[in-house]
């Protein structure tokens, strides 16, 4: 029975690092997904504002302090989109997913969850974070495994 308890262990900790490894390769493909869908945000943004400033939604709100506090809103949003976007554009190839993360607009990020279409990473970059990935999830199947293990009452006691 403990050989079955060790192996499934072993195949366990493997299929965890895998996991992880193949995760974090994608997050390469997910920044610039991300990327791609949050300049599409930044274009919306700036039609409603041009549209506020002379355009349809201009003839439906007539009242002026309205107009000027949708204004206001509407250039924050897309000042706030510009800065996450060009954050993320200029950092580095390996930092990019990184700063991606610290800038993440939870809406747009979950949207760009949901239509995100793994990719096979054959660039370096992509290939670095899955090593990356495998190596962090396998020091986390460590540190975890022995935590519990120090828990865990002494069963060969008994």
């Amino acid at each position: 029975m403990h050989w079955i308890a060790t192996r499934l262990s072993i195949l366990l900790k493997w299929l965890f690092v895998a996991l992880t490894g193949a995760t974090a390769s994608q997050s390469v493909a997910y920044t610039n997904a991300y990327l791609q869908r949050i300049g599409g945000h930044i274009d919306e943004a700036k039609r409603q504002l041009e549209s506020l400033k002379s355009g349809e939604i201009a003839r439906l709100v007539t009242e002026t302090g309205m107009r000027d506090q949708l204004m206001e809103i509407f250039q924050r949003r897309v000042a706030e989109l510009e800065a996450a976007r060009d954050a993320i554009a200029s950092a580095t190839v390996f930092a990019k997913p990184f700063v991606c993360l610290f800038n993440l607009d939870g809406h747009i990020a979950w949207a760009t969850l949901t239509e995100f279409v793994p990719s096979l990473p054959l660039d370096l970059v992509g290939l670095s974070y899955g090593l990356l990935g495998a190596g962090v999830g396998w020091l986390l199947w460590v540190v975890t495994r022995g935590v519990v293990q120090r828990r865990s009452p002494d069963t060969k006691a008994a």
